[in-house]
């Protein structure tokens, strides 16, 4: 009973699930119910953190009063949601409190714990894709009951192609984490193929998801090749019928969503020496006269310039480091938050952020864990 009611709250921060309306996130009152189990538990606080997370907690700090000088001084052009210094605090309270939360109450350092939480909540986001993908009106009530009647998703032109399952990151972190969680961390290889098919009806950023989680699985290089022949024949026979996007996205002499991109996404608004380093606080994700990016990266450029790229991009190096003493598994995680934020804006409460976290604090109890151990032994 209580591995369910830790994949509850697992699901509904792992897709940021809002309840009528968008900002009603459940990972907000999760997130408020993790900050006070951490102030009360204090203990917590030393059990997870080491003298070295100073430099991440030092990072964060500063990026917070950098935001905060371009939010007060800069045009934006954003709403108070999604102001920078608001999506910093957010990312604590609705990403890191939340994850601290399940590790702390549940898992506990058990890694076999943590894999079967995951395996049900995305068994259970697997039947609800079955469902919207079968059920028109499944989609709409999904979509409905989080609040995104208004998503793009449920236009005609989407609603038999992209976009099932219940998330609000669907367009976004969606299919690309649950793809290189369920290759990398559950070791069930079968389960690991169907999320990887399912999502890559939902977003072509899978296919990138799935190489690097596929590299990377403890199975032979003959199972390798054998399940890459049998992907194959599936993508050559079937894929007409359930990834005609992905189909379209290769048809004529390169990427579709490359050429939009490269097209009409490359926005540079500063255009003297002191906004281009530092920033203009521009945000383009909000459209700003005719010009508008989804682009990360591009978004952090206009909005502070190549130096808060700069932090971005060693933020998401530290965490990746924390989350794996595996040299490979921290490039290939950090790997995946540079690819992430060219789809959209990882500076913000998401699915790879909490997952990255949950990681951390995974780490953090196995080592005490084991540091008591040894002490029980010698003693």
């Amino acid at each position: 009973m209580k591995n369910y009611f830790a994949s509850c709250l697992f699901f509904l921060v792992f897709f940021r699930i809002s309840f009528w309306y968008s900002s009603l996130s459940a990972s907000i009152i999760i997130g408020v119910v993790g900050v006070l189990y951490i102030l009360k538990k204090k203990n917590i606080i030393s059990r997870y953190l080491r003298k070295k997370d100073i430099y991440l907690g030092l990072l964060l700090a500063f990026m917070l009063f950098y935001a905060t000088v371009l939010d007060i001084s800069g045009d934006s052009g954003a709403g108070i949601s999604n102001l920078f210094s608001v999506r910093l605090v957010a990312i604590v309270v609705m990403s890191i409190a939340p994850a601290a939360l399940v590790q702390g109450l549940f898992v506990k350092g058990r890694v076999a714990t943590l894999r079967l939480i995951v395996f049900y909540v995305f068994s259970v986001q697997l039947i609800i894709w079955v469902l919207t993908y079968i059920s028109s009106d499944a989609k709409f009530f999904a979509y409905a009951f989080l609040g995104a009647s208004d998503s793009v998703n449920l236009r005609s032109y989407n609603l038999h192609v992209r976009g099932f399952g219940l998330s609000n990151e669907m367009n976004f972190t969606t299919p690309f984490m649950m793809t290189i969680v369920a290759l990398l961390f559950l070791k069930r290889t079968v389960f690991g193929i169907l999320v990887f098919f399912s999502q890559l009806v939902n977003s072509n950023l899978t296919v990138v998801a799935g190489i690097l989680g596929f590299l990377h699985t403890n199975i032979s290089y003959i199972k390798k090749v054998s399940i890459l022949i049998c992907v194959s024949v599936v993508v050559v026979y079937y894929s007409e019928y359930f990834l005609s996007r992905l189909i379209a996205e290769f048809q004529g002499t390169q990427s579709q969503t490359v050429n939009a991109l490269l097209t009409d996404h490359l926005v540079f608004m500063p255009n003297d020496i002191f906004s281009k380093i530092f920033g203009g606080g521009y945000y383009v994700f909000q459209t700003i006269g005719n010009a508008r990016s989804d682009i990360g990266w591009v978004i952090l450029y206009n909005y502070g310039g190549i130096v808060f790229m700069c932090l971005v991009l060693l933020f998401i190096g530290l965490i990746s480091f924390e989350a794996f003493a595996s040299k490979t598994l921290f490039l290939l995680w950090f790997a995946a938050g540079v690819v992430l934020n060219i789809k959209g804006l990882i500076i913000s409460p998401n699915s790879y952020l909490f997952m990255t976290f949950i990681f951390i604090f995974l780490r953090r109890n196995r080592a005490i864990q084991k540091s008591v151990k040894r002490r029980a032994v010698s003693g």
